[in-house]
């Protein structure tokens, strides 16, 4: 979605002939943008984790680029341990600055 408003944004509609939705996760977007000589979409770790990939990052750090996560709290009473410790990092000062 975020990559389809970018070339929204650009004012370019992304034709079936050049434009491929992957349905895979980022690393396996990446290898496929690599095998194809293409361009990609993707977060920062997941490239630098990747070190046998001819690609470059050619563009970085700009808020157009931000794509934030929610993350939503299930109240329940039987909620797993290890769920509820998650919750009170992410919702802790420094969990969110890490």
């Amino acid at each position: 979605m975020k990559e389809l408003a970018l070339w929204q944004a650009a004012g370019v509609t992304p034709a079936p002939s050049w434009y491929v939705e992957s349905g895979a996760d980022q690393a396996t977007t990446l290898h496929l943008a690599d095998e194809r000589n293409a361009y990609a979409l993707a977060d920062l770790p997941t490239f630098a984790k990747l070190t046998d990939l001819r690609l470059h990052v050619l563009f970085a750090s700009d808020t157009a680029l931000t794509n934030p996560y929610t993350l939503y709290v299930v109240r329940r009473p039987d909620l797993h341990p290890a769920a509820q410790a998650f919750a009170r990092w992410a919702m802790d000062t420094a969990g969110r600055a890490s």
